[in-house]
């Protein structure tokens, strides 16, 4: 049986445990909010990324006339920094891409850094509602910052990871639905392997 990571509320996060995975530090009271280890990069394979934040809902979800926003951003911050996005999926209060890096391994890595420093923090701005010099508050007007954490990301290997990255984004769009999640991932698993789904992976 596939293992499954458990996140830090105890939960299971439907990814199987795999090699080459960056999980960012949550942005708790006391907690480090700087990687202790390098970020695992490919210049050759895709890259799995997700940021995420509790922020994001009402007035400052992702999704309804904010999704249009958000996907202006993505795709032109992207061009900028040569990224290409092959998959992209908003569900709400959190964003999944899997894009392919550009060049050489220090290329890659560089503009990798500067494209998820500027994607991550314009979409604060314009959705969060953070300004230059004006931290960002919660809706009780406590300071603090737009994102969980610092961004996940994992090295896609082969067509196993993107089945696996494919049918745990499947779960999430679910969920972004109502779905209760216990339901979302039987649906997402069932989905993915039927004639509507299969083939995706490959995309």
């Amino acid at each position: 049986m596939k293992r499954t990571r458990r996140s830090r509320s105890g939960q299971s996060s439907f990814l199987p445990v795999l090699k080459d995975t960056f999980m960012g530090p949550d942005r708790m009271p006391g907690r480090d909010t700087h990687a202790k280890v390098g970020r695992p990069l490919s210049s050759r394979k895709p890259i799995h990324v997700c940021f995420r934040s509790k922020h994001a809902k009402g007035r400052r979800t992702m999704l309804g006339l904010n999704k249009i926003k958000v996907d202006r951003l993505v795709a032109r911050i992207s061009k900028r920094f040569g990224i290409k996005v092959q998959k992209y999926a908003n569900v709400g209060n959190h964003l999944h891409l899997v894009v392919k890096l550009p060049g050489g391994t220090m290329t890659a890595r560089r503009q990798y850094q500067k494209w998820i420093r500027l994607l991550t923090s314009r979409i604060a701005f314009d959705i969060g509602g953070g300004k230059k010099n004006r931290p960002f508050t919660d809706d009780t007007g406590k300071k603090t910052k737009f994102w969980d954490a610092i961004p996940f990301s994992r090295v896609v290997h082969g067509l196993r990871g993107w089945k696996d990255m494919d049918r745990y984004v499947l779960k999430n769009e679910l969920e972004a639905q109502g779905v209760p999640k216990d339901l979302a991932i039987t649906m997402a698993r069932d989905l993915f392997y039927s004639s509507r789904f299969v083939g995706r992976a490959a995309g």
